[in-house]
């Protein structure tokens, strides 16, 4: 398979030596996302096509005193109560907290990594139990 460097592509599109079928097709993207690199491109060159929150947080992150009041609540109250996530997750959503199931299914699923992981490794026989 060749190795398609876009840069190149969209300069190559840029100075008239592909078409616009052909560059979108190597890119594989749509015509108008094309239009748009190549804006970027040419207003802030390369740095103008890097994705502008590399680096950062996401702008749609839940900030963490929340997860960590969800995975409080999670631990003292739904698993004593044998509450499923689903009824969880509903529960939440009815409360002040609003984070989507599967951010939840991936808090819990981390958390319960983590606690394992700080119990240490398990012996063979009690594995099997």
């Amino acid at each position: 398979m060749e190795d398609i460097n876009p840069v190149e592509t969209l300069e190559a599109y840029l100075r008239g030596e592909l078409s616009l079928e052909e560059a979108c097709s190597r890119l594989k993207i749509h015509r108008s996302t094309l239009w748009r690199k190549c804006r970027r491109l040419k207003k802030a060159g390369i740095e103008g096509l890097r994705h502008g929150l590399k680096g950062r947080r996401s702008n749609r992150a839940v900030p963490m005193s929340t997860r960590e009041e969800i995975l409080k609540f999670w631990i003292e109250k739904a698993q004593p109560a044998s509450m499923s996530i689903y009824s969880f997750h509903r529960k939440l959503l009815r409360s002040e907290y609003k984070v989507s199931y599967s951010t939840l299914l991936r808090w819990l699923s981390g958390k319960e990594a983590q606690e394992r992981a700080s119990e240490g490794p398990q012996e063979p026989n009690k594995m099997a139990e």
